[in-house]
């Protein structure tokens, strides 16, 4: 093998040239070699499923919603107000006015005697009207606990007790689910109602 002539720097500079024409060959080729267009397969619905958290078939959004209030007296249950929309197109005329009706509407538990409530609505009883709760502490009665509904005012819970060393609970759960992807964000649906809750608590 004969020595190269060229100087050391030259050598490297000509080595760089050949490497640097070889590979714009070589891209040239990938370019020519590619498609101009690009065809992309959608994939099935089963397979996208499984690739994500959910998936939404566009049959329209569905939404549950619920709301239960209760009020329990020496761990007994004295009045539960049940409110659950399946399905907004099943709505119909008469649920949404009870619907109104339920929103709209007060209610009054009396726990033992002497309870007095002045409202410009007269309350009607909502059955039972009486229960009969069992005391634990000191006080003049029978225990009894009676519920009424007053309707066309504020919605709410007004409960009256005039017995001593009781134990009174009241609470309300609100459920919400959907089978959209966009409804995952009930986490700060949750949020939202429960502050709306912490707002009203003076109603209650």
């Amino acid at each position: 093998m004969k020595p190269s002539l060229l100087p050391s720097g030259r050598r490297a500079t000509a080595r760089l040239g050949v490497l640097v024409v070889c590979l714009l060959g070589a891209w040239t080729d990938l370019v020519q070699a590619a498609p101009t267009t690009q065809v992309w397969q959608a994939v099935s619905d089963r397979t996208l499923d499984r690739q994500r958290g959910g998936f939404s078939f566009g049959g329209g959004l569905e939404v549950s919603f619920g709301i239960t209030r209760s009020v329990f007296i020496n761990g007994q249950l004295i009045t539960e107000t049940v409110l659950n929309i399946t399905r907004m197109a099943d709505i119909t005329p008469a649920w949404a006015s009870r619907l109104r009706e339920e929103l709209q509407s007060l209610t009054l538990v009396q726990n033992g005697p002497g309870n007095t409530f002045v409202s410009g609505t007269a309350p009607a009883p909502r059955p039972p009207a009486t229960t009969t709760a069992t005391a634990n502490g000191s006080g003049s009665g029978s225990g009894a606990a009676t519920t009424s509904s007053i309707v066309g005012t504020v919605s709410g819970t007004v409960i009256q007790n005039t017995l001593n060393n009781q134990q009174i609970l009241h609470q309300t759960i609100i459920s919400a689910s959907s089978n959209s992807l966009g409804m995952l964000r009930l986490a700060s649906l949750h949020s939202s109602l429960s502050e709306a809750i912490r707002q009203s608590v003076g109603q209650h």
